[in-house]
């Protein structure tokens, strides 16, 4: 093993986070997957799994007082962002013998042996995922204004070389998210994920992924045709490696919702809406999210990573359940 995974992680993210590590488990049998745990419930709850291929650390192993001044001027997501690229450096500094480290998403999936990826490009330091939306349903200048402002890739899946090039790449990224890390601001500035359109014209052998069937997700599945044969999914005739299930809200085990943008507002979905025609791929995780709630909740009881989110058009917020007779939760489960 001479590459390592890694992402960062909240305990709204932990349900999607198990289903990510058993769908890299099926298809990697050797991996390691490293996880900066923003929280202390997030943290303990991964501990007390003693999954073999992970590797914990709790943020407070790596905020210093700068990142701590940072922490208190940002929301949770835009903090967790600025700390991709910083987790990326700390690792692939305390841990030179590795050759390469992945940034992964905590609501990706994979459907077959992501590896493929790496072996059909090793010449290459930096690869990104391209985020090229496909929004038919939407006017041409709203795709337009969307585009510059999320960017051509998406940071969501990111690989870098354990070498010269890709620390420096890593370095321009994370000076970038250090000083400017938002989720709306500036223009043509979204989080950490603009930044990327830039490493391509400052550093060689930044490399387009090449493979089929990585990293789609909401904006661009239209584009594709979904079909399952024999046990394994395709997006038109390649095998889908990795999709990314990004908007996606678990609200509680029998709510999992999907925040999506329809013709005239961001909308709250469900994953069987016909205002949308999803892939066949969603109802299939969902019933993998509702696997992974369970296995949560035979490992810790008490633990809750479920989240609120507000309902548009209303203005009022759906709160997570509640879980004050564990009893009667265990036996509806």
């Amino acid at each position: 093993m001479d590459s390592i995974f890694c992402t960062v992680l909240s305990k709204s993210r932990v349900y999607q986070f198990i289903a990510f590590y058993f769908s890299l488990e099926k298809y990697m049998k050797n991996f390691r997957l490293f996880v900066l745990c923003i929280d202390g419930e997030t943290h303990a709850l991964l501990k007390k799994m003693k999954l073999r291929n992970l590797v914990l650390t709790h943020v407070s192993e790596l905020e210093n007082e700068s990142l701590l001044k940072i922490k208190k001027q940002r929301k949770l997501n835009e903090y967790c962002w600025t700390l991709k690229p910083i987790y990326i450096e700390s690792l692939m500094s305390n841990y030179s013998s590795f050759k390469r480290v992945t940034y992964t998403d905590s609501d990706l999936f994979c459907w077959s042996d992501p590896s493929v990826i790496f072996l059909n490009q090793p010449h290459c330091s930096v690869l990104l995922s391209r985020h090229t939306l496909y929004l038919p349903s939407l006017p041409l200048q709203e795709i337009k204004f969307r585009q510059e402002l999320f960017g051509n890739y998406n940071s969501g899946l990111i690989s870098f070389k354990n070498d010269e090039i890709g620390l420096a790449s890593i370095r321009f990224w994370k000076q970038r998210c250090v000083k400017y890390c938002h989720e709306k601001g500036i223009s043509k500035s979204f989080g950490d994920q603009t930044y990327l359109n830039y490493l391509p014209s400052l550093f060689p052998r930044v490399c387009d992924i090449i493979t089929p069937g990585v990293n789609h997700g909401l904006w661009d599945f239209e584009m594709y045709k979904f079909h399952i044969q024999k046990d394994q999914v395709y997006v038109d005739d390649a095998k889908l490696i990795i999709y990314h299930f990004s908007g996606c809200r678990i609200v509680s085990k029998d709510s999992i919702l999907l925040v999506h943008h329809v013709p005239d507002r961001r909308a709250i979905l469900s994953f069987e809406s016909k205002k949308i025609r999803l892939p066949i791929i969603y109802p299939i995780y969902k019933q993998i999210l509702k696997r992974g709630i369970e296995f949560v909740r035979n490992v810790d009881p008490g633990f809750n990573g479920y989240e609120g989110i507000a309902v548009t058009g209303t203005g009022k917020k759906k709160q997570p359940q509640k879980r004050t007779d564990r009893k009667k939760k265990s036996r509806s489960g």
